[in-house]
């Protein structure tokens, strides 16, 4: 049986620290707080492939994993991402 990557599930779509207040721990908390208050079991999250070592890593650090590496989005309208889930 496979898995229901949408049941009990939270997709993150956009966390954004304003330039002035990066690479100073601000995502890093942003994060861990939502990670530890977040009461389902999956968080998903997707975010672009290529050009993008520093966010990847990021959220590795974390504890997430490659989900779908590359992920082509069907219409062709946005870049290749990676999908990265974190199992709680």
């Amino acid at each position: 049986k496979g898995t229901d990557w949408y049941k009990n599930t939270f997709e993150l779509n956009e966390l954004a620290v304003l330039e002035k207040y990066q690479s100073k721990g601000y995502g890093k908390e942003l994060m861990k707080c939502l990670i530890e208050n977040f009461k389902g079991d999956k968080i998903l999250l997707s975010t672009k492939k290529f050009e993008n070592e520093k966010v990847i890593n990021f959220y590795h650090k974390l504890g997430f994993k490659d989900l779908i590496n590359p992920f082509e989005y069907p219409n062709g309208e946005y870049e290749t991402s990676i999908v990265l889930y974190l199992n709680k």
